[in-house]
């Protein structure tokens, strides 16, 4: 589907399986093998362009061999990652609370500054309280952002 988006229109599918084979195998055209490339035309035309088109996702015209999105496949893009990095930065979020631990910690050793004051226990528990809050702000923000998957791209689904 993002080989068909970034054409901007219909592609035909041996052209399709030359593009993800070249993916696959991370090799340029001229080194493909005919083997790797009917092994992805295969597998695109006996697999994934019947279900895509039962999904109604795409539409195939076996006679001419092109492949085009219909305009329900923008309904699925709320199920897809987002390919720019837009998540939230989380990994950053914890390392900064270890940064501030580390110096929660040493300040609390060194009994010097500001946290020099602060009993080292108390200081500890608001870091561990810290971590905790965090943790709950990802789950729920993991909660909200999780959709259920619709029937039909189920790879169960037999239709």
């Amino acid at each position: 589907m993002y080989y068909l988006r970034k054409e901007g229109g219909p592609v035909e599918l041996t052209d399709l399986a030359a593009e993800l084979a070249e993916w696959e195998y991370d090799v340029s055209s001229e080194d493909l093998t005919k083997q790797q490339r009917k092994r992805i035309y295969v597998s695109l035309y006996q697999t994934h362009v019947p279900r895509l088109a039962s999904a109604g996702l795409i539409e195939y015209d076996s006679e001419s061999g092109l492949i085009s999105l219909t305009d329900d496949v923008y309904q699925i893009d709320r199920y897809l990652p987002d390919s720019e990095g837009d998540e939230f930065p989380w990994h950053r979020v914890y390392l900064a609370l270890v940064g501030v631990g580390v110096l929660v910690f040493a300040a609390g050793v060194i009994e010097e500054g500001i946290l020099g004051a602060v009993p080292l226990v108390a200081a500890t528990v608001v870091v561990i309280l810290l971590f905790a809050a965090v943790a709950l702000a990802q789950y729920y923000s993991r909660l909200r952002s999780r959709r259920e998957i619709p029937f039909e791209l189920l790879k169960d689904n037999d239709e």
